[in-house]
């Protein structure tokens, strides 16, 4: 059987791979590493043909455990950390579009090329679920392969109303929470 696990990603280390030391060397404390993070979503080069903040990033095989194979997406979450972050209703979109890459239970890899697959997530605020927990689930990408080559985070705050009241300034992080499943060799 099948073991569920979690790829907990984040806006600021794992998509924007905001850097841990400054260009002299020195170690960058959290507080100017958020703000660099703010800095770089101002920046109007991320915004899509739509006015949408769009900001690609990648899964890869070297983040799992060498013990595990065929890891397929299962549902994927999305929770909003900041000060001024409205009220509990958020929507962030994710896509997933690129090569999908599994690493088969014969230890050989194979490569799969999907057709581009947008999901429209209800967003937690701060860790805070006021909902039904399923309500904070989305199965759009469900077993397909958990790495690839280009997912895209992307916030909508241009026609998006719910997003209105979010102040992206004040965003500390964005958790990207994807649940897959797989299965262990040994």
């Amino acid at each position: 059987n099948p073991d569920l696990r979690v790829m907990a990603l984040s806006l600021r280390d794992d998509v924007l791979r905001i850097p841990y030391v400054k260009i002299d060397g020195k170690p960058m404390d959290e507080g100017e590493r958020i703000k660099a993070m703010r800095d770089r979503l101002k920046d109007v080069k991320l915004l899509d043909s739509r006015g949408y903040l769009t900001l690609p990033f990648s899964t890869n095989l070297k983040d799992l455990s060498p013990l595990t194979r065929n890891h397929k997406v299962r549902h994927v979450e999305i929770d909003l950390q900041g000060s001024k972050m409205g009220d509990s209703v958020a929507r962030v979109y994710l896509r997933m579009s690129g090569t999908g890459v599994v690493r088969n239970v014969s230890d050989a890899t194979d490569y799969y090329v999907f057709p581009e697959r947008t999901a429209v997530l209800n967003a937690s605020v701060q860790g805070s679920k006021v909902f039904d927990p399923e309500v904070y689930r989305n199965y759009r990408f469900r077993d397909r392969p958990l790495i690839n080559t280009l997912w895209e985070l992307i916030i909508n705050q241009r026609d998006e109303s719910v997003n209105r009241d979010i102040d992206l300034q004040t965003v500390s992080d964005i958790r990207i929470l994807i649940y897959y499943s797989d299965f262990t060799t040994f």
